[in-house]
C-alpha cells in the first residue's frame, strides 16, 4: 500500500506525462500519418523522457525519506546497519545509476528524442539490465522498510 507521500508524488509525476503525452499523441502507431508533422515524434519522446526522469527521481526522494525516517527511530545496531545498507542501495540504484542511464546512455543525450541528431547509444541490453537492477533494488528496499516498521 502506498503512503500518502508516495501517492502525492505519483499523482504529481503523472500530471505532466498525461497532459503532454496525450496532447503529443502517445498511443498512436508510428506508421500513422499523424506522425508526418515535423517535430511531433520528437516532442512526445521528449515528454516521455522527462516524465520518466521525474518518476525515477521522485521514487528516489520517497525512498530516501523513508530511510531518513527509519534512521530517526531508535533501533539497535544490527538494524541500523541494515538501514545504512538500504541507504546505499537507494543512492546507488535509484539515483546514481539512473543519472548515468538518463544522461550518458546516448551521446548527445538529446538524440534519444531528436532523430535529426546523429547520436551513439549503448546497447539496449544496458538499459534493460539497469531496469531490472532498479526493480530488484526497489523490491529489496521495500521489503526491508516493511520489515523494520
Amino acid at each position: 500500500m502506498l503512503t500518502d507521500t508516495e501517492q502525492i508524488l505519483n499523482f504529481i509525476g503523472c500530471i505532466p506525462y498525461a497532459i503532454f503525452a496525450a496532447k503529443g499523441g502517445q498511443g498512436r502507431l508510428m506508421a500513422d500519418p499523424w506522425w508526418l508533422v515535423p517535430g511531433r515524434t520528437s516532442y512526445e519522446l521528449h515528454v516521455i523522457f522527462i516524465s520518466q526522469c521525474l518518476n525515477v527521481y521522485a521514487m528516489f526522494l520517497v525512498k530516501a525519506s523513508i530511510c531518513a525516517y527509519l534512521m530517526a527511530l531508535d533501533f539497535g545496531r544490527s538494524y541500523r546497519i541494515i538501514i545504512w545498507i538500504s541507504v546505499v542501495i537507494v543512492i546507488l540504484c535509484n539515483f546514481i545509476m539512473m543519472l548515468i542511464l538518463h544522461f550518458a546512455y546516448c551521446r548527445p543525450y538529446y538524440s534519444r528524442w531528436d532523430f535529426s541528431v546523429k547520436g551513439e547509444c549503448w546497447p539496449a541490453a544496458v538499459s534493460e539490465a539497469t531496469a531490472y537492477v532498479q526493480i530488484a533494488s526497489n523490491i529489496i528496499t521495500d521489503l526491508v522498510s516493511m520489515l523494520l516498521r
